[in-house]
């Protein structure tokens, strides 16, 4: 009983920095050059789509698309998303949540969509939905996100302003602002069936690390460590467990130092662990 009481705390801990939300920058308060950190934008010299506006929702900036007409291009479509092609993540979530200004004009309307993907890039949980409705004090918008089935490893959130019926790209000075974007809800704290029993150290690494897992006679394991982009930087083909326990090592390429993911996967269960490189 003293061993559960002292490994109570960690439990607890471990599982609110997983709750905590994944999206970087969510409140638009960094900005470079005029461009929201951790944010893409279609922003080109003096053509600037995307605009830090004040104040935002609960702080003091937030990110506001409009649609600005470029010379000899015409009328532009804002857009802002995830840089990188999205951030990474370790759960899925049941739901994108954010707040809004709005002023649409003629047919337009803000495209909001939120996708995870696995290793492989495979869509594994879609959300999206559409908003039309002018807002002059921040309103909040919850979508649901379906999950497909799969384990994420990254997220990406695309929000654009463009006219609904195909006639034109979008009305010129039509607004939108967004903040807080967060991602709520999480699933699957834990995908192991037997609880939290996936352990993996040294961590952070430095060019090797040791797994270790329970494991069931005859389960078939493998591995796969993405970067934050989810690509694939390193793995090892199935293992064929023969005891109740198995202890794995992988050797690690020479990496950028930052925070990966280690994906287990088996016929059986799958889990997903943050793993640092120093």
């Amino acid at each position: 009983m003293k061993k559960l009481y002292i490994l109570l705390p960690f439990a607890l801990l471990s599982l609110t920095l997983f709750a905590q939300n994944p999206v970087l920058n969510p409140d638009f308060e960094n900005w470079t050059s005029g461009t929201p950190n951790n944010w893409f934008t279609n922003n080109a010299g003096v053509n600037t789509p995307v605009t830090k506006a004040t104040p935002g929702y609960a702080s003091a900036s937030a990110a506001k698309l409009t649609a600005i007409v470029i010379a000899g291009q015409g009328t532009t479509v804002p857009i802002l998303l995830s840089a990188n092609n999205g951030f990474p993540v370790t759960h899925m979530y049941s739901n994108l949540e954010f707040y809004y200004l709005a002023n649409l004009l003629g047919n337009d309307a803000c495209n909001i969509s939120v996708t995870f993907s696995d290793a492989s890039n495979n869509a594994v949980g879609v959300g999206a939905t559409r908003i039309s409705a002018d807002k002059t004090s921040f309103t909040h918008v919850t979508v649901p996100i379906t999950n497909i089935g799969g384990t994420p490893v990254k997220c990406l959130i695309a929000f654009s302003v463009q006219d609904t019926t195909g006639f034109i790209v979008a009305s010129q000075g039509s607004t939108i602002t967004i903040d807080n974007v967060q991602l709520t809800g999480v699933i699957g704290i834990d995908e192991l069936k037997d609880g939290s029993d996936l352990v993996v150290y040294p961590n952070p690494v430095l060019d090797r690390m040791q797994m270790q897992v329970t494991a069931a006679p005859g389960e078939r394991i493998s591995w796969v460590l993405t970067d934050a982009s989810g690509r694939i930087v390193a793995d090892k083909k199935s293992t064929i467990v023969s005891a109740t326990e198995l202890k794995d090592e992988m050797l690690l390429p020479e990496l950028a130092k930052g925070i990966y993911l280690l994906s287990m996967q088996s016929d059986l269960r799958r889990a997903t662990r943050r793993v640092v490189v120093q």
